[in-house]
């Protein structure tokens, strides 16, 4: 965590240095939180999807300018993203480790922790008042650093629950997705503004890759979700 907060402080000092030269003034540094939901959409045979949990992200946002107009943008961020889903499907179990393998329905909730890297596009409208509205397109790189999940195993004559499993083999390490978002920028004062949106990112590169004993199949799910963005800018 110290190693991460190091960077963080590093970054955030860079773009502060290259804001202050005339060549960069042009570009804006941000932070930004943004609660989500998550959800997961399996492409596994006999998988369903479980419903939506919530989940979180937060960092750091620059937005660089493209020629003189004020409206045309590239964004570019390091954030730290939590995402995950639920979902339920039967497998072969062995949940106390004795090499003996049950039939049971699974109900599985993931939870996986990432690096993020959005570039994106940002298009901005003129500035009405105090507000400016803009659009985002762009793709999300994602990093894994930690999954667990919380199992429900509904055995033939009992039910058993575990927590915080940890699943990293059963987690691709990169995760990608497309960005789309929009939103308003409030000018407080000067150049410091306040943001707010709604982002969608839809992943295209599958979440999952373990392995299902009782079907002998390939587990594919690819991960989805909404986020509320809070931040502000200088």
């Amino acid at each position: 965590m110290k190693r991460i907060l190091v960077v963080i402080a590093i970054i955030s000092l860079t773009f502060k240095g290259l804001a202050q030269e005339d060549n960069f003034k042009n570009f804006v540094l941000g932070l930004k939180f943004a609660p989500s939901i998550d959800w997961m959409q399996p492409n596994t045979r006999d998988y369903k999807s479980d419903g939506v949990v919530m989940k979180y992200s937060y960092g750091l946002m620059g937005d660089i300018m493209i020629g003189g107009s004020g409206h045309y943008y590239i964004t570019v961020g390091l954030q730290f993203k939590n995402a995950g889903g639920k979902l339920t499907y039967d497998n072969m179990i062995d949940y106390d480790n004795d090499d003996i393998f049950e039939f049971a329905n699974v109900s599985r909730k993931y939870s996986a922790s990432y690096i993020s890297i959005p570039v994106a596009f940002k298009l901005k409208t003129a500035q009405f008042d105090r507000f400016t509205f803009f659009g985002v397109f762009g793709i999300d790189n994602a990093i894994r650093t930690k999954a667990v999940a919380n199992d429900e195993y509904k055995l033939t004559n009992a039910t058993i629950k575990l927590e915080k499993i940890n699943i990293n083999k059963d987690v691709h390490l990169f995760k990608e997705s497309i960005l789309l978002g929009a939103g308003l920028e409030y000018t407080i004062s000067g150049n410091t503004k306040a943001f707010t949106g709604i982002n969608f990112y839809n992943g295209f590169t599958d979440m999952l890759k373990g392995s299902n004993q009782l079907h002998d199949v390939e587990e594919n799910a690819i991960n989805r979700s909404v986020e509320l963005v809070l931040g502000i800018s200088f």
